[in-house]
């Protein structure tokens, strides 16, 4: 197969980066509807870890684009 650049890498990145992140998302809800208080803290921390891996392609992203 072709060999992806470095763009083509990030933007596969930021790609599953979103879908997980929102796969978290309904998580904290799934878990806030069934009352378990501990399961959706556990998923709502890992939506904040999402955020800070985007913020951080993010800046990869920018820095390509310069």
């Amino acid at each position: 197969g072709e060999k992806m650049t470095d763009a083509e890498k990030l933007a596969e990145l930021k790609k599953w980066a979103r879908s997980f992140r929102s796969r978290c998302t309904q998580d904290v809800n799934h878990w806030e509807k069934l009352n378990e208080k501990k399961l959706e803290l556990k998923a709502f921390g890992m939506v904040q870890a999402m955020d800070v891996v985007m913020n951080k392609i993010e800046e990869l992203d920018n820095e390509k684009a310069d």
